[in-house]
């Protein structure tokens, strides 16, 4: 059991859920997979047996693969704090980016290190992804050149042609947007975010132990919970749906949140 899933009953503690793209989603799903939290221990304890620092987060591809992963992260850390690079294989939106061909004098280099946001890197056999977390938005990116990353990069987006993968262009507009602008447009909140988070609660709180009444209490108040629960199966119902699609995204669903082709 996750330990952030001991004190579940504090709701403030979900509030950071609200502003979660698709792909950090899947990730807080994903984190509270036992057999992928089986994984990770594993992993941790080879790399303790080999004491090597460069396999930081490296794991066999035949346990990292299955989950969409590059490299395993740490189920403990929430999605605002992970650095979590999924397969280009795994996730759609992902742009393709490289060094343009013809820099142009008068186009800027994107300096990379003075540019607002965290950074991380993960390289994938021939292939890198960079990921720029803002307070506004997280971008990812794949540079199929490693050697493309460097302090100040010529630039260019390499979009699939208009029958590819629509989202790529939604994610590009939103990457130059918000460059063009002092004040870039705020991350916008998942959909079904408010949803997914009493969701996020329930099974936290089925994990903990609690009982479908106290995850009631907690969710929809002591109050109503006193007036209906013997007498309706109205939150009943909600609490028993809450916790099948909870489920569902925890057991291999998250990757429908990666996938934009999937709703």
């Amino acid at each position: 059991m996750l330990r952030a899933q001991t004190d579940w009953y504090l709701t403030a503690r979900y509030i950071y859920a609200l502003g979660l793209d698709g792909p950090s989603w899947a990730w807080e799903w994903l984190r509270r997979n036992r057999a992928y939290q089986t994984d990770w221990k594993r992993a941790r304890q080879r790399r303790r047996r080999h004491k090597s620092l460069v396999k930081s987060r490296r794991a066999p591809k035949d346990r990292v693969a299955p989950w969409g992963l590059v490299a395993l992260e740490n189920p403990e850390t929430p999605a605002h704090n992970a650095t979590v690079f999924w397969r280009r294989d795994a996730i759609s939106g992902l742009l393709r980016a490289g060094v343009r061909q013809s820099p142009n004098d008068h186009v800027a280099p994107y300096d990379l290190w003075s540019e607002p946001g965290r950074k991380a890197i993960a390289v994938d056999g021939d292939e890198a992804q960079l990921l720029i977390r803002t307070t506004r938005a997280d971008h990812r990116m794949l540079f199929e050149e490693p050697s493309d990353i460097t302090d100040r990069i010529p630039l260019e987006l390499r979009l699939d042609a208009p029958n590819g993968d629509r989202r790529q262009f939604d994610v590009a507009r939103q990457f130059l947007f918000e460059r063009s602008c002092e004040r870039g447009p705020s991350l916008p909140i998942h959909p079904r975010a408010p949803l997914m988070m009493q969701m996020l609660q329930t099974i936290d709180g089925r994990a903990s132990g609690a009982s479908q009444r106290e995850v009631a209490q907690v969710l929809f108040g002591t109050d109503a919970v006193a007036a209906e629960w013997r007498v309706s199966d109205r939150l009943k119902a909600r609490v028993r749906y809450l916790e099948k699609r909870g489920r569902f995204f925890v057991e291999g669903g998250y990757r429908r949140l990666l996938d934009s082709s999937q709703g």
